[in-house]
């Protein structure tokens, strides 16, 4: 898959993340999952998957024993059962990295501790395929971990459309989907597969901001023409990675 190549600009804010404490709260007095899910429905695309990524940097270098045990007190809090046989262990230079994985039921778990001069970084990925109750799992893992680490976050619910999704009615899309949590759309970055866009919603109570603007929410509509499908991405308080 071809992928949407973003302006500095959000190079910026990414880095941005890593610094900033963000705490994805949405304000809603029902299930906070119900706009990621009525924005999907609202444009009939079909939810694949939903994703949690979440880091937290200890000002600590951690021993390989340490980093073992940290990764086994997420998997507990996660209610995740972790071998301790299957924690690999690599080293480079001065860097060592600890890393595990688990699938339980619909999810899939990847936990990584990596030590480095001075400080120890800890890496949780989880990715919970469709179901009813997908993103309630990740709004459910992302507090379970807040409460053991002091974890920043960044959450991507995933989507697709059969077909091509035309070049003049992929904005058009996105702002429906913005709609649905009264966003305002602030940037919107175009290729000839794709468009990404990027918006601010009172619905979440934390922000990224870059210069004057504010945001914390991303979604990009991209075509594949090998499989015919167009994929949807909806992301807060942005994309993270290649989509």
């Amino acid at each position: 898959m071809k992928r949407l190549v973003i302006a500095a600009i959000c190079a910026g804010l990414i880095l941005g993340l890593c610094e900033a404490r963000y705490v994805a709260n949405l304000n809603l007095a029902g299930n906070e999952n119900s706009l990621y899910c009525l924005a999907f429905s609202r444009i009939g695309a079909t939810l694949l998957e939903s994703r949690l990524d979440a880091w937290a940097t200890i000002k600590k270098k951690n021993s390989t024993q340490e980093m073992k045990e940290r990764l086994m007190d997420i998997g507990r809090a996660l209610e995740i059962p972790i071998d301790p046989q299957t924690i690999s262990t690599s080293s480079t230079g001065d860097i060592t990295v600890v890393r595990t994985s688990v699938t339980k039921n619909n999810g899939r778990y990847y936990l990584t501790a990596q030590a480095s001069k001075g400080y120890t970084l800890l890496l949780v990925s989880v990715i919970f395929a469709a179901g009813k109750d997908a993103t309630n799992n990740i709004i459910e893992c992302q507090k379970r971990i807040k409460k053991i680490l002091p974890a920043q976050t960044a959450s991507q619910y995933t989507g697709v459309l059969a077909g091509e999704v035309a070049s003049s009615k992929r904005e058009p899309l996105i702002n429906r989907m913005f709609e649905v949590f009264e966003a305002q759309m602030i940037e919107v970055y175009k290729t000839s597969n794709a468009v990404s866009a990027t918006g601010y919603t009172p619905f979440i109570s934390s922000h990224l901001g870059y210069g004057k603007k504010q945001y914390n929410l991303q979604a990009a509509v991209h075509y594949n023409p090998t499989e015919n499908k167009t994929y949807i991405y909806l992301g807060t308080p942005l994309l993270l990675g290649e989509y």
